[in-house]
């Protein structure tokens, strides 16, 4: 393994907190197919599983499951609301429906400024259903074409766990604004795939923007023909970053303006680069 570091600021040891635990709502847990949806590869769920969420955010929060089976999403169409003191677990997948065309994010509050705190995601599949969806074509200056799974600007202990999740846009998990904070993706199997005919573009599999973040256990996986461009991003904050694997990506990770952080056992092979750091004001207290 190759492993460049452009580094600019003061590298040293530092803390790393510890993780908080999941929200675990006591209300009984919400199935998408009491309002409808059937699972069963074929039929358009949009409806059903927007119905669901919709349901569970005017209550107050509580918890979501889908169940197994693969429901068909479009996100083009509308895209799913999360709201504070969400719990979603599986083991079901949602897939986007096939040419379902330029979406900006899967997940997202509503209005997508919100801020959304306790919010838990594990045990689901999201297939972005990239060689399917040839009506789209990402534009990074256009953000209606992102092709996001989750897009929060404001929130607190934010869980992403044990998915498998098939990505394909600018910023998958893209969680970032100056009041983010404990963002935990852990132990989560993630695969970029790049549309035939659709340009190279910038995208980071894992885009944080916040404090106390920790990025653990995750295993990234792409090909060459997918250009990958970076596995992991994260900026500004504190946290830790432990224990992932990363496989066919031009960078493993983007380091930037971090702070008493701790980068630590993320073997990775087939990249240009392994990790890079860069300051646009300084970085400081960062062991790697």
């Amino acid at each position: 393994m190759l492993i460049f570091l452009l580094v600019s600021g003061l590298v040293h040891a530092g803390a790393v907190q510890p993780e908080k635990a999941a929200v675990q709502p006591a209300a009984a847990a919400v199935s998408i197919r009491d309002h409808g949806a059937e699972g069963d590869g074929s039929t358009d769920d949009t409806s059903a599983i927007v119905a669901a969420f919709s349901a569970v955010c005017t209550s107050g929060g509580g918890r979501i499951r889908i169940p197994s089976g693969t429901y068909i999403f479009n996100p083009a169409a509308a895209s799913i609301p999360i709201c504070s003191d969400l719990v979603v677990q599986g083991p079901g997948t949602l897939k986007v429906k096939p040419d379902a065309g330029n979406y900006r994010a899967i997940f997202e509050p509503s209005p997508p400024e919100a801020e959304v705190n306790n919010v838990t995601f594990t045990g689901i599949s999201v297939d972005q259903n990239t060689f399917s969806n040839t009506a789209a074509t990402i534009d990074v200056g256009d953000v209606g074409t992102h092709q996001r799974i989750w897009q929060v600007f404001a929130g607190t202990n934010l869980h992403f766990e044990n998915m498998r999740l098939y990505v394909s846009g600018v910023n998958p998990i893209d969680v970032n604004g100056p009041t983010v904070s404990g963002v935990y993706v852990n132990r989560n199997h993630i695969v970029f795939q790049k549309r035939a005919g659709q340009p190279e573009f910038d995208n980071s599999s894992i885009y944080i923007h916040g404090d106390n973040f920790h990025v653990t256990d995750n295993t990234f996986v792409s090909t060459a023909a997918d250009a990958a461009r970076t596995a992991i991003e994260v900026h500004s904050g504190s946290g830790s970053v432990s224990g992932n694997t990363i496989d066919q990506f031009s960078i493993g990770m983007n380091l930037v303006d971090l702070k008493e952080s701790s980068i630590t056992g993320n073997p990775g092979r087939n990249a240009g680069y392994g990790i890079t750091l860069w300051s646009t004001t300084v970085m400081e207290s960062v062991v790697i």
